[in-house]
């Protein structure tokens, strides 16, 4: 097992050194909704092992509730089909007047 692996966070509360981002993702989890999430930023960062506490934490099956890319070999166009797929409905949290 990679030592990255094996000290990877397990829930949002094992994530050090952003607390915003780890209030606002236990935000969602406390009211959870359909939505969609991008995470940016350098690689090594923590995005994978971020977005995978917070499944962990929202108790999301994934098979049947997540989809995770990679962005490293995407091309304009492959961003614009994924979320021409992702953003056909408008969002329930928006529609309401509420937004994580």
């Amino acid at each position: 097992m990679r030592l990255s692996a094996l000290y990877q966070p397990k829930t949002l509360s094992d994530i050090v050194g952003q607390p915003a981002v780890v209030r606002r993702l236990q935000r969602i989890v406390a009211a959870p909704s359909p939505c969609c999430l991008l995470l940016e930023g350098k690689g090594g960062t923590g995005k994978s092992a971020t977005a995978k506490a917070l499944i962990h934490d929202l108790e999301v099956d994934e098979l049947y509730g997540v989809h995770e890319y990679s962005g490293a070999n995407f091309k304009i166009e492959d961003v614009r089909r994924l979320f021409g797929q992702a953003f056909r409905f408008r969002p329930w949290a928006a529609s309401h007047g509420r937004c994580c």
